[in-house]
């Protein structure tokens, strides 16, 4: 998921509950301060994992 923050795009992916406990997350945020929209939604619609 992309979310304008701002002026920059940040990528929003949930953390699977297996791994929450370990991570102490629920969702992972990056920004994407130097990077396109269009790169962000490469991100989205190939289903990278952060």
């Amino acid at each position: 998921m992309l979310r304008l923050i701002g002026s920059h795009y940040h990528f929003r992916r949930a953390v699977p509950q297996a791994v929450q406990a370990c991570l102490g997350r629920t969702e992972i945020s990056l920004s994407l301060a130097h990077c396109p929209r269009t790169g962000g939604c490469s991100l989205c619609s190939h289903g990278h994992t952060v």
